[in-house]
């Protein structure tokens, strides 16, 4: 049979994706296999296991690119078994490696074995790939196979040094390692000699090529996928076990008690600055060492048996009290008690050593055992409260016992034991002392509630021994008095659990609590509801008002929202003004009466030093488990409702529904976007005209600013204008756009258009700003427009807040000629004394009362009033929304002469506006207009 020698090409593309694909890989099997060093049982095996998949998969499928990226002839294919078997290869070679690589007693040797089989299950890998072509004869050079061998076991040696050698060079290791991958497979590719029969490759020259770019790219990308599952899964353990830690750290460095934390082989890794008193030993000399040599030597049980029986969880040791002598660093030693327990941990068994000196009850109870009269004496004169009883009657006390019941001298004499005793712990102190009248007792301590005599009740941890004297057998308690340990124990758990301005449960609470209702829940077939809640404006009230008034409309909210909800249900106050709300077994009709009830609460005037503030809340509710089974997603969800009723205009409740996932990405993407078109200036102003329509002529004109995207479209001001405020963007944005009015309208009039203003909107946010006068002087001055010409038009909710310094600039602006306009007014909640305070010139009329205004319904009358209250003040008014000729002359025939809207003019382009109002007809009618005006 005749063959042909196949001379292959190369896609550079492929070749570049593979080597990407190979690095990626071996960072994220490195990365994923060095917590093996940090994790035991099923939790060190499954990392090993993720590591040596996610290393097989990576290699097989830079393998599989990098043979795409070969031009071979088409009727080439692969033996599907055999591609199995490499891959198997790979994932075994890789479990092994890192097996061997991180087994505990790992040494260089260990790394050089591990390296050496992971070198040799990746060439293996490559090879028994190469083998799975069918149609193809390859031979190959002995001499470049055994190169591409050595690249492969040395490479995968020094990556192993570097990922378990080195801490964190987990990106050099695996870039080394990559290297190897790649390096081996091209090697080993150029050691191959490819031919193909002669009838084969004349068919295969018929046969339709395949797509190769497209195949190595969905095979690339399932691998990636397959990896950042792996990333993502690591980083939120390591996310949790930080969190973790660093509650633990914080409860330990502030811990009274003497506190001792070490690992599952003994090593000291805490010792709180209670210890460091205790024995002598600073922090930094006591981390690191092991716990049996330095600090329990006298313990009758090798260290290495006890960590056994430690990490086994014995019950002989863990909660066990145990007496030993501890030594301290001044060579001396001491008697102590102490107790060792198994806290949870996500990568090793961490254990809790709790110490407490015995050296003066030992000197007690020693100097009981030598003398019944020297007893008495150390007795009573101990500075431990000590009270002897008989058959449950008190017959002797000292000193520092009657202090801590508040007694006078023999006070306790005669009295019952059990009587001193809180009624809520009479049944388990009862059995005790039957434990310790018949000797069965543990000596475990015991901790009571007790009374004083004034009533007052004291938190007591004692302990008992039965003694005899005088032939009688007493029973002896030695008291301490734990109440401000007790006080101090829940001062912390406040601390940690609940939020120190509104007193609510807080986001840690949730967090622990939350989950666990749902188990309940669940159990139950019941739903659960979840709101998200926050306040509308809060931080412009926080910025405008100061801090201690949002504090207070935080606690009112607070307490508002605990009483709509009822005692029934969970409330906690996650961050800032974000709440949230449990409610179990509702429907969705409960569910709505509580938001509209909530809704109206919020919204009522809240009187804070002589002055009404107002301030409404949005509400998102997500469903258990219609709309999410676990707390991040009911969380997520719940908050995008929130915004989907913010977005809809604040002060309502929204329910969860999917599509509602679709506008928040939107957002997401216009506030990504707003940055560059910013920067690139992407926006363009349109003019509204305002006219008078009974004299039918042009007032002025208010500048609106539209977005055009290319890949979002149209995006309207109400989706923009809001997130440029939120962001901060709106300071740039207005001043440009401010620039542009200005200049355009100072065009204009030297064309010859009648001497009319320009309306500009300015946010609140931007009249925060300590130089928003000199802004708008410098663009006045720089357009060369007189400030007559300007109208600065402000919301109503602006002038709602009552801000000093914002009355201030409003003033200064009046000063210069700026003529200052109230829009959307009607919608607020401001009242006559409130706008007295500030410059206005003009009121604007918000188009929902023009709607209805040719009726005679309540629109009309609040159209009236507000009429009415301009003309008091001696202020313009204008109505906004004139859309119908009815509405125009019901305007007219209420007083209400200027307006603006669709009727008279669509908002209208440059071109669009010159064409109409610059055009020499349009400036002769006003010509003889103004003529017949002045004739």
């Amino acid at each position: 049979m005749v063959h042909n020698h196949i001379e292959g090409s190369y896609n550079w593309f492929l070749v570049c994706l593979s080597f990407i694909i190979a690095l990626f890989a071996s960072y994220m099997a490195l990365n994923l296999a060095r917590r093996v060093l940090l994790s035991e049982g099923w939790k060190k095996r499954g990392w090993l296991f993720g590591g040596a998949v996610v290393m097989g998969v990576g290699i097989w499928s830079m393998h599989f690119i990098a043979m795409l990226a070969v031009h071979l002839p088409t009727g080439v294919t692969y033996d599907f078994v055999t591609v199995l078997v490499s891959i198997g290869v790979s994932i075994v070679g890789a479990f092994i490696g890192f097996g061997i690589a991180s087994h505990s007693g790992r040494g260089t040797l260990r790394l050089i074995i591990g390296g050496t089989i992971m070198g040799l299950a990746i060439t293996g890998m490559h090879y028994i790939g190469m083998y799975a072509l069918t149609g193809l004869t390859v031979t190959y050079n002995p001499y470049i196979i055994t190169l591409s061998i050595l690249i492969a076991v040395l490479a995968s040696i020094v990556a192993l040094l570097f990922s378990f050698r080195r801490n964190n060079h987990y990106w050099l290791s695996g870039f080394i390692m990559g290297i190897a991958v790649t390096g081996m497979h091209y090697t080993g590719m150029s050691a191959a000699n490819m031919s193909m029969p002669v009838h084969m490759l004349s068919r295969a020259s018929d046969a339709q090529a395949m797509d190769f770019i497209e195949m190595a790219v969905y095979v690339a990308f399932g691998t990636i996928v397959i990896m950042a599952v792996s990333l993502i899964s690591s980083m939120n353990v390591d996310k949790k076990l930080s969190e973790q830690l660093s509650l633990k750290g914080s409860i330990l460095e502030s811990a009274i008690d003497c506190l001792i934390m070490f690992d599952h082989k003994g090593t000291i890794f805490e010792f709180n600055p209670a210890a460091e008193t205790l024995f002598g030993y600073s922090r930094s000399e006591v981390i690191g060492s092991s716990i049996k040599e330095l600090l329990m030597p006298e313990l009758p049980r090798d260290m290495s048996s006890m960590n056994g029986m430690l990490c086994s969880g014995n019950k002989t040791v863990l909660g066990t009290r145990v007496e030993t002598m501890m030594p301290r660093g001044n060579q001396s030693t001491f008697p102590a008690e102490i107790i060792v327990t198994r806290i949870r941990s996500e990568k090793f068994p961490v254990f809790t050593m709790y110490l407490r000196d015995l050296t003066e009850r030992r000197l007690v109870e020693e100097a009981l055992r030598e003398s019944e009269e020297r007893y008495r004496k150390l007795i009573d004169f101990s500075p431990e409260p000590i009270l002897v009883h008989y058959q449950g009657v008190i017959s002797f006390v000292n000193e520092s016992a009657l202090r801590i019941f508040g007694a006078e001298q023999d006070g306790l004499i005669g009295r019952g034991f059990l009587e001193l005793v809180h009624s809520e712990c009479l049944a388990s102190a009862a059995q005790w002392l039957e434990h310790i009248q018949t000797g069965t007792a543990k000596g475990d301590p015991i901790e009571l509630k007790m009374h004083k005599l004034n009533g007052t009740t004291i938190d007591i941890e004692a302990k008992s021994i039965l003694v005899h004297f005088s032939g009688q057998a007493l029973i002896q308690t030695i008291a301490w008095d734990i109440t401000d340990k007790k006080r101090y124990e829940n001062t912390i758990r406040q601390l940690a659990y609940y939020d120190m301005l509104t007193g609510l449960p807080n986001r840690n609470w949730f967090n622990l609590s939350y989950p666990e209702l749902l188990q309940v829940v669940s159990a139950r077939g019941q739903q659960a509801a979840l709101m998200f809640l926050d306040l509308d404006r809060f931080k412009l009230i926080n910025d405008t008002m100061g801090h201690l008034m949002g504090d207070r409309l935080l606690q009112h909210f607070a307490a508002v929202l605990s009483e709509t909800i009822g005692d029934n249900r969970m409330v906690a106050r996650l961050s800032g003004d974000e709440f949230v709300a449990i409610i179990q077994d509702c429907n969705r009709s409960q569910l709505e009466l509580m938001a509209e009830t909530l809704i109206r609460r919020v919204a009522e005037p809240i009187q804070v030093e002589g002055q009404d503030i107002f301030i409404t809340t949005s509400v998102g509710i997500a469903l258990y488990p219609k709309d999410g089974e676990t707390l991040e997603m009911l969380l997520q969800n719940a908050d995008t409702a929130m915004y989907a009723a913010k977005e809809k205009g604040k002060n309502q409740f929204q329910f969860f529904e999917w599509a509602m996932n679709h506008c928040q990405a939107r957002r997401m993407n216009i506030e990504q976007a707003l940055p560059a078109a910013i920067e690139e200036q992407a926006f363009h102003l349109v003019y509204q005209p305002m006219f008078n329509a009974e004299q039918g002529h042009l007032i002025g004109v208010e500048t609106l600013v539209r977005w055009e995207h290319p890949v979002l479209g149209t995006i309207s001001p109400c989706e923009f204008i809001p997130i440029a405020e939120s962001t901060g963007h709106i300071i740039v944005l207005g001043e440009w756009i401010l620039h542009k009015a200005c200049k355009q309208m100072k065009e204009w009039h030297d064309a010859g258009l009648p001497r009319i203003p320009v309306a500009v909107n300015f946010s609140v946010i931007q009249f925060n700003q300590d130089l928003i006068v000199d802004m708008i002087i410098g663009a006045l001055e720089q357009t060369g427009l007189d400030a007559k010409y300007l109208i600065a038009e402000m919301t109503e909710s602006m002038a709602m807040q009552h801000n000093e310094a914002i009355i201030g600039k409003l003033h200064a602006l009046k000063r210069l000629g700026v003529s200052i306009s109230i829009d959307d007014f009607g919608t607020g909640y401001s009242s006559l004394c409130y706008l007295r305070r500030f410059p206005i010139d003009t009121l604007k009329i918000d188009k929902s009362f023009v709607q209805d205004v040719s009726g005679a319904g309540e629109d009309t009358a609040i159209v009236e009033a507000i009429i009415a209250m301009a003309r008091s003040l001696k202020l313009r008014v204008l109505a906004e929304g004139v859309e119908t000729e009815q509405q125009s002359e019901r305007l007219c025939q209420l007083g209400c002469t200027d307006m603006q809207g669709y009727w008279h003019s669509r908002p209208l382009s440059i071109p669009q506006f010159e064409q109409t109002y610059l055009s020499a007809a349009y400036l002769a009618r006003g010509e003889a207009a103004a003529g017949s005006a002045a004739g």
